[in-house]
């Protein structure tokens, strides 16, 4: 009787018995890149969303450069630690299937550095033309103040306020709403409801919330004496329809906190004032003193000898003064542009 050979496995053979077939590797594959970009779009998410709340300021952009870069960082640092996470968890049957994510993974995360950094690229860029691009010159600085300057009223008195973001913010001067049960855009169309989001009536300045406009005026500290301005506003308010009325000057003097407190020990600190000689009126009051770099004050006083009980400021006529953006920017914590 003859004897049965033993036939001896290879421990190649034994290797190729354990290995997965060719179409478990590919599920396996296919369930690992659905399952990871399900991951990467819910981090995303919640980075943008961080980053929103993070940047986000009153009358400011939502999601800035400094948004998207911290959007960018967070979705980076979560994809790491995950990644190496799954080389510390890999094991047993799910092996493949970590191992196939872990693979996955780090193929997005390069790919992903090398479009952030790319993007973040753009960014600065763009940034940096758009700086550039917010000083201009008067006359272009008028394409848009013209359109986001408004004429408002309230049941006891009339004024000006411009809009200074896409979301339906305007600023205008404290004295203008102060007391006033209702306020609202004054025009032809209609009234248009406005509500008081926050003041500081020691500095007769206020932001108001509204319809949103497509134009909008950005704040700078970027101004100084003689600098060429527009005071832009309602005069009386007596002609609504139409733009608003328009009145050259220069910046005759920049009024610090420790100069108006040399005469007037009750100014509040922190108070700066832009004197200019462009014509103002009453109703130009709340209206922006806008230079090359966009509005550097809000129209809050004039002098007038025969008015000096409405207006406070013993001087002679044809000299103006605007709460500096610098002031604004201290009391109602917006946006400004500094070049």
């Amino acid at each position: 009787m003859m004897k049965a050979k033993k036939i001896k496995v290879s421990d190649k053979d034994d290797q190729d018995k354990r290995r997965p077939s060719l179409l478990k590797q590919v599920l396996v594959g296919l369930g690992a890149v659905i399952a990871t970009g399900f991951f990467g779009i819910a981090v995303s998410i919640f980075a943008l969303w961080l980053s929103v709340r993070l940047i986000e300021k009153p009358g400011g952009e939502y999601l800035s450069n400094d948004g998207a870069k911290l959007a960018f960082l967070f979705a980076v640092i979560s994809g790491i630690v995950v990644y190496l996470t799954l080389h510390l968890v890999r094991k047993g049957r799910q092996k493949l299937f970590f191992g196939a994510v872990s693979i996955v993974m780090l193929c997005g995360l390069c790919l992903i550095g090398l479009i952030g950094i790319g993007s973040l690229i753009g960014l600065n860029n763009v940034s940096q033309i758009e700086s550039s691009e917010k000083c201009t010159t008067l006359s272009k600085q008028y394409t848009k103040a013209i359109s986001a300057t408004m004429p408002i009223a309230t049941n006891l008195g009339s004024g000006t306020a411009f809009a200074i973001d896409s979301s339906g913010h305007y600023l205008t001067a404290y004295h203008v709403v102060e007391g006033a049960s209702e306020v609202f855009l004054n025009l032809t169309t209609g009234k248009q409801m406005l509500s008081v989001e926050r003041s500081s009536p020691d500095y007769d300045i206020a932001l108001l919330k509204g319809p949103v406009q497509s134009n909008y005026l950005n704040l700078t500290t970027t101004f100084a004496q003689t600098d060429e301005v527009y005071a832009i506003g309602y005069p009386g308010n007596a002609f609504t329809a139409g733009g608003a009325s328009i009145s050259r000057g220069i910046i005759s003097r920049v009024l610090s906190n420790e100069d108006l407190r040399l005469t007037n020990d009750s100014m509040p600190v922190g108070m700066e004032l832009v004197q200019t000689d462009a014509a103002v009126n009453p109703g130009n009051s709340g209206g922006p003193l806008v230079g090359r770099c966009g509005v550097v004050g809000i129209v809050s006083a004039m002098s007038d000898k025969n008015r000096l009980g409405d207006y406070g400021f013993v001087s002679e006529q044809g000299i103006s003064y605007a709460v500096s953006t610098t002031t604004i920017q201290r009391q109602l914590n917006l946006s400004v542009v500094t070049h």
